[in-house]
């Protein structure tokens, strides 16, 4: 689940969560190259709350390839 957006980055965190339960959030990068649900990087689609599924670029961590908007 995207946590939060700052410009190019994203702060994601697990779907579900345990209120007791303390989680490091993973941050990725986006660029020009990155598909967003088939479409060349239109992150503007993409909000707080948004759960997604994501790859990486070949070699290229944190750099992703493709994002699939769950919901």
């Amino acid at each position: 689940m995207i946590e939060e957006i700052q410009g190019d980055q994203l702060s994601l965190g697990p779907e579900e969560q345990d209120p007791e339960a303390s989680y490091a959030l993973t941050e990725v990068m986006v660029d020009d190259q990155t598909k967003i649900d088939g479409r060349t990087n239109p992150l503007s689609v993409l909000k707080p709350g948004d759960i997604i599924r994501f790859e990486y670029r070949k070699d290229k961590q944190p750099l992703v390839a493709t994002i699939e908007r769950v919901n």
